[in-house]
């Protein structure tokens, strides 16, 4: 960097020590280190890693590798949860976003540190003969579980660029979405079923003929999970008739032994509410399930305490009630609904535990490619894209 300014022209010691200065260093120290970092960026392309905290009288407990594994292991027990019943609603996609959302915040935030902190004290030192005076601090926990990547962050759609008009790229399944405003936008679970539908089973059929059965394994995420319009979801349901809520599909419910489908919404001749969603009270008082009074859903206490259904309770609201009932609880995915109708097979793999995951090797070695052929031009990375999809063998995946 050379700056122009007066009659002298300014060589790059001053640049740095220009720079160095306007964020608050000493010019000449803080010179050096710009200057060195310059030197360093230009040849690997990469900044220096901090040696802070590195000093080899300095040494960690957490650094160990056999108590990292050990840490490792307890974190994917799910014992650090202090609510079982709810991690495990949260891990089968049956809270609300927003609840799920702020669950997801305090697992990370709260939870998980409280409980690591309570194993290494009370269970791994003491099994190793290791003895710390004050114990574990929080701030220890969240230290170590953020250098393990559990950290909170609101993660945004990536953009995604897939060269099929190449030469020699099979067509049959992949699909190719223009980034940036006014473009096809980003991947959803709503493109993800239109691909299953119109590519995904007709090109298994080209390649395996009649009478073959697919078993996909589908990643678990938002947009997987979504269910169709008309699926039975009581977040979807006002508690009475009429009004903006969904047209759900027909369900039913046993009485004495005998199978009985219940209409989720009124015929087109009902005088007051032609072809209208019924809403959870005529849907209850059908099944004989209403009682007066009852809530939609649990509400906040003046003193700011419920607002959420309590564990185990059956029927403190409504929502409780139909969220229980059997053909509540055996909706499908509208993902799931798609490739069984198709006569094939799905499984769903769990939250957390990308290495079950093989679709991250394939990713994984796409992106090496792509960093090992990279000149940081977006050109470049179309030309390349083809190319770095082909480079992955099935052995590796």
């Amino acid at each position: 960097m050379i700056l122009q300014g007066g009659d002298r022209r300014q060589t790059l010691t001053d640049a740095s020590e220009c720079a160095a200065e306007s964020q608050g260093f000493a010019p000449k120290w803080g010179g050096r280190m710009v200057r060195s970092w310059v030197s360093h960026w230009i040849k690997s392309r990469d900044l220096p890693d901090s040696k802070h905290g590195c000093q080899s009288k300095v040494y960690s407990l957490l650094d160990d590798p056999e108590i990292c594994t050990a840490l490792r292991s307890y974190l994917q027990t799910n014992e650090w949860s202090m609510n079982p019943q709810k991690l495990s609603g949260f891990t089968k996609n049956k809270l609300l976003p927003d609840d799920a959302k702020k669950y997801l915040q305090n697992i990370v935030e709260k939870e998980m540190p409280n409980g690591l902190k309570k194993y290494m004290e009370l269970e791994l030192f003491p099994r190793i003969h290791v003895k710390v005076g004050k114990g574990i601090s929080l701030r220890t926990a969240h230290r170590w579980l953020y250098k393990e990547g559990f950290k909170y962050t609101a993660h945004k759609k990536a953009l995604y660029y897939d060269g099929h008009e190449s030469v020699g790229w099979l067509k049959e399944a992949s699909k190719t979405l223009e980034y940036g405003k006014n473009y096809d936008g980003f991947w959803n679970g709503e493109l993800f079923v239109k691909q299953l539908k119109e590519d995904f089973v007709p090109a298994f059929q080209n390649a395996h003929g009649p009478g073959y059965q697919a078993l996909v394994m589908v990643d678990n995420s938002q947009g997987h999970s979504a269910y169709s319009e008309d699926a039975l979801l009581s977040s979807c349901m006002n508690m009475n008739p009429g009004g903006k809520q969904a047209k759900l599909r027909n369900g039913w419910f046993m009485q004495n032994g005998i199978h009985i489908t219940q209409e989720m919404n009124f015929p087109a001749t009902h005088p007051e509410f032609p072809g209208q969603p019924k809403g959870m009270k005529q849907i209850l008082i059908k099944r004989g399930l209403f009682r007066r009074n009852i809530a939609m859903v649990c509400k906040k206490k003046k003193d700011g305490t419920g607002g959420k259904c309590q564990t185990g309770a059956t029927d403190c609201c409504a929502k409780r009630i139909l969220d229980l009932q059997p053909d509540f609880t055996e909706q499908k995915s509208l993902v799931q609904e798609v490739i069984e109708a198709s006569g094939h097979l799905c499984i769903f793999l769990p939250k957390f535990h990308c290495e079950l995951n093989f679709i991250e090797f394939f990713w994984g070695a796409v992106k090496r490619y792509l960093c090992e052929h990279c000149d940081y031009t977006f050109k470049t990375l179309q030309d390349n894209m083809p190319k770095a999809l082909e480079s992955v063998s099935i052995q590796t995946i």
